[in-house]
């Protein structure tokens, strides 16, 4: 089976491919910019022994960035934001016709997934799993909502925040800014202040990351 987007994957059993009943649920993984799926799908010979039947998938983006193997998710460079809105929402419908694809595969619903984004891979993971495809929940590292949609209804379903204070690609007020956008909409996220960590997942975020998982999609 090849998925729409090329991708890592980690099964702590047997080939997933080979015996899709083994799969009970799924945790995709979400990169940042310039990044690909081998950035994230670490975590995941951390976090499987305590997730079983718990299959690991982290997509590369679909817009190669720079020369060194990476890609983006939306273009952040430019500093324009009504470019970075149109290829996020371009992003977006891929990646829900993506995440479909995977649920039809290993035959479960979205209530068997998990959407853990990094930076610019965490405002994937929030507007597609807030906005357009629930899944069980969302685990946002290092980032937060890109587009605010007044007007819109937000699905109730868990959600994590986890970010460093010594963020300085994106600051942590990305964080308070999702925190109260969420809030506005009647749902309390949890979250994880890292203090003295940058963009980048530190050990307490890693705990924190994976207790949120085996209190929600692990049942």
């Amino acid at each position: 089976m090849k998925f729409k987007l090329n991708t890592q994957m980690y099964f702590a059993d047997k080939d997933p491919l080979l015996d899709g009943s083994a799969v009970k649920n799924i945790c995709i993984f979400l990169h940042g910019l310039g990044a690909n799926g081998k950035d994230l799908i670490t975590i995941a010979h951390e976090w499987a022994p305590q997730m079983p039947g718990t299959l690991f998938l982290a997509p590369d983006a679909p817009t190669p960035y720079g020369d060194l193997g990476g890609f983006q998710w939306f273009d952040l460079i430019s500093h324009n934001p009504e470019v970075m809105a149109s290829e996020l929402l371009t992003s977006a419908e891929l990646l829900k016709v993506y995440i479909e694809e995977v649920l039809k595969y290993f035959s479960l619903t979205a209530n068997n997934l998990a959407l853990v984004g990094f930076s610019q891979g965490a405002a994937m993971a929030l507007h597609v799993g807030l906005y357009s495809l629930p899944p069980n929940c969302i685990i946002g590292y290092s980032g937060g909502i890109f587009i605010q949609e007044p007007g819109a209804k937000l699905a109730d379903i868990p959600v994590l925040l986890v970010h460093g204070t010594k963020d300085d690609v994106l600051p942590i007020d990305f964080l308070h800014a999702t925190n109260h956008y969420l809030q506005s909409k009647g749902i309390t996220p949890e979250v994880c202040v890292c203090e003295g960590t940058g963009h980048w997942i530190d050990r307490e975020g890693l705990a924190s990351g994976l207790e949120f998982l085996k209190e929600n999609l692990i049942r």
